[in-house]
């Protein structure tokens, strides 16, 4: 993820967007680690 932003900083870029499921908890726990916050909730009902 360090590769990942300091690449886009370098390409000028202001944001990095990232799609995860919520119940990936190894990936959310990683993403808040780093500081990303929540953006969008995204709710989904099985027929």
């Amino acid at each position: 993820m360090e590769k990942a932003e300091e690449w886009s900083r370098q390409k000028g870029y202001r944001q990095i967007v990232l799609n995860v499921f919520s119940k990936n908890d190894r990936a959310v726990n990683l993403y808040k680690h780093l500081n990303y916050e929540t953006e969008v909730l995204k709710m989904v009902k099985e027929i």
